[in-house]
């Protein structure tokens, strides 16, 4: 059988003695244990806690709850409530009773009576400060009523008894908080004697008697306490206080549960408590003084202790404050393992949810005594899975680590119950260097990232200058074509006009008889032939109605000249409206239609092409469409002509293609949006 106990932290004698209580029972038993501890995380439907029962995770067969100190985690009042988080699960209340589940409490009634009744009556003492704890908790609510019960019946007997009370919440520092409070308050105020709800708050309340003792100007003040925890015994002086057996407490919740998950019908079971009467309230301590010599020993080997885990927990959480990756958290882990003497001790961060399930990155594995971190490098796995693969088959503790609000991660480990304290001291330097370590893998995986998108765009800019230096390579290949083209131009055909004509004016200056009419028509002619040939060359170098006549009739005027050139009948549509274009622009899209026109006549063998251009919204699109052979061979493989278009429509910012057409021909197509 697998048993569930809920706590808050074992940091504090009360929680460890109940716990140790049933870790030696549920050994006994050969149950096996998980012990979980809540701390400040609210217990909800959907934590790790709530699902412990769940045969996904952890799969405790019963729950015991110590219910006096988790009130502040979630309200339990009744059976209704605690089904809304575990269903039917077999459960047991300690230190609380909820109604319809069967708890098991402390008879306190008459101790605290008797504690009054010797504050009161024997030693004299008329007024007090009572400290209690939490308002909602119901531990302090009994506590503080019975002695309210008891103030005022002996007010009846004493009139001048008086008493003041103020809530903390059962630590050292909220007493403390509480007795400056009441100080602020009451300046002037004549105490005699500090009533408090557990040893933790008598402990602090002392501190803060000795540290203010001159300024508040204090007489010596009696206190007492509750729950007789070690602490209170070897305080100075050694406190008052109200013994309850919490391991027996322990241990009969185990047998109880026991019952329950047999099949037997449980009552609520009660253990007793005694007053202590020691130096704090006014009395000898008997004990102390007839054991002196036994008394300083012990005090001696606590205090040594106490001073050895302080320094090892400050040297450990020195080493974790340099941890800078998993292999610097491994190794402190195992400088934990060895210092604390444990055989358990794992860490894990918590992954991210996938649907409903827990995942968990192992990042240190020390189980039955072997270093198996190697084992789970790299993997990430479901909670419950986890945990089948460390279970010792006795008992094992789980603690959430948190960074702040943040819940980064958990320990489970099992150690000796001398050693709690201190766990969760250092519990807190390794949820910080998990935090950095996580924030430092999220830096180097951004670096790499960044180095990849670097190199990525280094890659491209190289191509793309390569790509620059090709295209301005073609741009002066071209523009020198062009220029020794227009050079062949002028010198075949112009130049060769102009000397016929100049061979023919001499030959008409060297003769006697003059010349004929037809004869001038003739050269008449070979001059005005010429003149159309320059114009036309003039109008290939720069398109001057462009400006005279705008884009759509030079586009037009280009078009008819082809057909009339070249034979090839050639449809021209102009579907642009309200679209203006900017010189660059209108100059770069005459171009390439008239290349691509030149490209057909040369290339195509077609009888037929259309020049369209049509927008939607502001974006144009130009396309050259012929009835031709289509595109052959390596398409990649591309001319100066392609170039040169492709050229010029990067210049306008264009996204240009041109592809085979079905059933046959080409299309040369031009998409961008003017800026004007």
């Amino acid at each position: 059988m697998r048993i569930g106990l809920v706590l808050s932290v074992l940091d504090e004698e009360y929680q460890i003695s109940v716990y140790e209580g049933i870790k030696r029972k549920a050994e006994e038993f050969g149950f096996e244990l998980v012990c979980f501890q809540l701390e400040n995380s609210l217990l909800y439907s959907d934590s790790v806690i709530s699902k412990i029962s769940d045969a996904s995770l952890f799969a405790v067969d019963c729950v015991i709850l110590l219910t006096s100190v988790i009130s502040e985690n979630y309200v339990i009042k009744s059976h209704e409530d605690i089904k809304k988080i575990w269903g039917q699960i077999p459960v047991v209340s300690i230190g609380q009773e909820v109604s319809g589940v069967p708890s098991l409490l402390v008879k306190t009634e008459d101790s605290i009576k008797k504690l009054v009744e010797h504050m009161v009556v024997y030693h004299g003492y008329r007024h007090f400060l009572y400290i209690g704890g939490s308002s909602n908790q119901q531990d302090a609510i009994i506590r503080e009523k019975i002695f309210t019960d008891c103030m005022h019946a002996y007010s009846k007997i004493y009139p001048d008894l008086a008493y003041t009370i103020e809530n903390a919440s059962f630590t050292e520092l909220s007493a403390i908080d509480a007795m400056k409070a009441f100080f602020e308050d009451n300046v002037d105020a004549d105490i005699e004697a500090v009533m408090c709800a557990n040893d933790n708050m008598a402990i602090g309340v002392y501190k803060f008697l000795k540290i203010n003792k001159d300024t508040l100007k204090l007489h010596d003040i009696a206190v007492t306490g509750f729950d007789d925890i070690p602490q209170s015994r070897f305080s100075n002086p050694s406190i008052t206080t109200v013994s309850q057996s919490l391991k027996q407490l322990g241990e009969q919740a185990v047998e109880v549960i026991r019952k329950i998950c047999n099949g037997e019908v449980v009552e609520n079971h009660f253990v007793g408590s005694e007053v202590i009467f020691r130096e704090s309230c006014g009395c000898h301590d008997s004990e102390k003084e007839n054991n002196l010599k036994s008394f300083f020993n012990q005090l001696q080997k606590m205090y040594i202790r106490s001073e050895s885990m302080q320094r090892q927990v400050t040297r450990l959480g020195q080493q974790l404050n340099f941890a800078q990756d998993i292999g610097g958290l491994r190794y402190v882990m195992k400088n934990i393992v060895v210092d604390f003497e444990t055989n358990n001790f794992s860490v894990i961060r918590f992954a991210k949810k996938k649907k409903d399930e827990i995942l968990v990155e192992p990042m240190y594995v020390f189980s039955k005594g072997e270093d198996c971190s190697n084992d789970y490098d790299g993997k990430v796995l479901p909670l419950g899975l986890f945990y089948k693969s460390i279970i010792t088959g006795n008992s094992l503790i789980f603690k959430y680590l948190n960074s702040g609000d943040e819940l980064v991660g958990a320990i489970i480990y099992d150690v000796s119950t001398k050693v709690l304290p201190y766990i969760n001291s250092i519990s807190i330097n390794i949820a910080q260097a998990i935090v950095r370590i996580q924030v430092l893998e999220e830096r180097q995986r951004y670096a790499q990232k960044l180095e990849k998108d670097v190199a990525v765009r280094t890659a491209e800019v190289v191509e793309a200058n390569r790509k620059r230096l090709e295209v301005e390579g073609q741009v002066l290949k071209i523009s020198e074509m062009e220029r020794q083209r227009f050079s062949n131009d002028l010198h075949d055909d112009i130049c060769q006009r102009l000397a016929g004509i100049s061979m023919l004016c001499k030959s008409y200056s060297t003769r006697k008889e003059a010349v004929k009419k037809d004869e001038m028509l003739e050269l008449s002619q070979l001059i005005g032939d010429t003149l159309q040939t320059t114009r036309q060359y003039a109008h290939n170098s720069y398109p001057v109605e462009l400006e005279s006549l705008g884009l759509n009739k030079a586009i037009g005027n280009l078009c008819n000249s082809f057909e009339k050139q070249s034979g090839i009948r050639c449809r021209y549509n102009w579907k642009l409206s309200e679209i203006n274009f900017s010189d660059i622009e209108a100059l770069n899209v005459f171009r390439i239609i008239q290349e691509a026109l030149h490209n057909v006549l040369k290339h195509s063998g077609a009888s037929e092409v259309c020049v369209e251009l049509e927008n939607v919204g502001s974006k144009v699109t130009v396309f050259v469409r012929d009835d031709g052979k289509g595109l052959s061979g390596n398409v990649k493989k591309r001319g100066l002509g392609l170039d040169s278009m492709q050229y010029r429509a990067n210049q306008i910012g264009a996204d240009f293609s041109f592809i085979s057409v079905i059933p046959h021909g080409t299309e040369v197509r031009m998409e961008f949006e003017p800026l004007q």
